[in-house]
């Protein structure tokens, strides 16, 4: 069982079911984000994660990436429904990551759980041993 992404859920309801909100990815991001994940082998939790989550994402051009899919460069606004906490962050490649900026790496436990949805889908994510429920605002393009 995948303990980043125990049971994710969608409420938007174009997505395919509640148990996997419907994601959207670019084609280029894909490949780029598939030979990332297999590259950091010390990161197994979080990789994994990654990988099933773009085993299941929908792929389209980059020119076809509606504005509110959230992609590698988006700045995503976020609640945590566990908190009610309202985040924005920028959601970055690995090497331009510092969490103090609030720019968050795809190779995080948030920022792989953001990937690929939508303004207005909900996801369960798993931080540490906790399992929260956050659910996308709005997004961004940087």
């Amino acid at each position: 069982m995948n303990t980043l992404f125990p049971a994710a859920t969608a409420d938007r309801k174009t997505g395919p079911s509640c148990d996997t909100p419907a994601l959207l990815i670019d084609f280029d991001t894909y490949d780029h984000l598939q030979a990332l994940a297999h590259r950091c082998e010390h990161l197994p939790e979080v990789t994994a994660g990654l990988l099933q989550e773009l085993d299941r994402a929908q792929l389209v051009a980059p020119d076809a990436l509606p504005d509110d899919a959230v992609r590698v460069g988006s700045r995503v606004t976020y609640q945590d429904d566990a908190s009610g906490a309202i985040r924005t962050v920028h959601l970055v490649w690995p090497q331009q990551a510092d969490v103090s900026a609030m720019r968050i790496s795809v190779l995080t436990p948030i920022g792989a759980a953001l990937i690929g949805l939508r303004a207005g889908q909900r996801i369960r994510w798993r931080l540490g041993n906790d399992d929260r429920r956050l659910v996308v605002l709005g997004v961004a393009p940087d």
